[in-house]
């Protein structure tokens, strides 16, 4: 397992989620942050960058980064294309969503470097039929939200 981010941006912030994807898509709610700033604001983008190179301790005792962080570019495109060309090589990429049943999950732009854009109908379908899961251990299960009771209790912990 490793741990992937996902950013939401808005024009005060950007909200963070950190997620462990597992085997059959269980996932993990590892960190959730809220930082204020703007994406237009170069010293943000410093700030976010170096929030990206924290490492997680797994249950194991192994650390590990992010394995891919993925940030929403619907609102402010330009500022998230250089967010993204100030962390490569890093695996942070531009998202975009879109809608269709014709066209698979992950598509990578033909025009911009470093953007996928997102089928949100295959993962909305995806994520309704998980609904009904209620225990760890099956396929596409969400164990959220993240506190620090939670952490403990499942023994990850941040190495900042």
């Amino acid at each position: 397992m490793r741990p992937s981010a996902a950013q939401l941006l808005q024009h005060d912030r950007v909200e963070l989620e950190v997620l462990g994807l597992g085997e059959g898509f269980e996932s993990w709610s590892i960190d959730y942050r809220v930082l204020l700033g703007s994406l237009e604001e170069a010293d943000f983008r410093r700030e976010l960058s170096q929030f990206l190179l924290r490492q997680y301790r797994h249950p194991s005792g192994h650390s590990l980064g992010l394995a891919i962080t993925l940030v929403d570019s619907g609102d402010k495109p330009q500022s998230v294309y250089q967010l993204i060309k100030e962390t490569a090589p890093r695996p942070v990429y531009a998202s975009k969503g879109f809608g269709s049943f014709n066209l698979p999950a992950i598509n990578p732009s033909r025009r911009v470097p470093r953007l996928l854009n997102l089928n949100v109908s295959v993962f909305k379908a995806q994520l309704y039929a998980r609904l009904g899961l209620v225990a760890p251990g099956q396929g596409g299960y969400a164990i959220s939200p993240v506190t620090e009771a939670y952490r403990i209790t499942n023994n990850w912990s941040m190495n900042a």
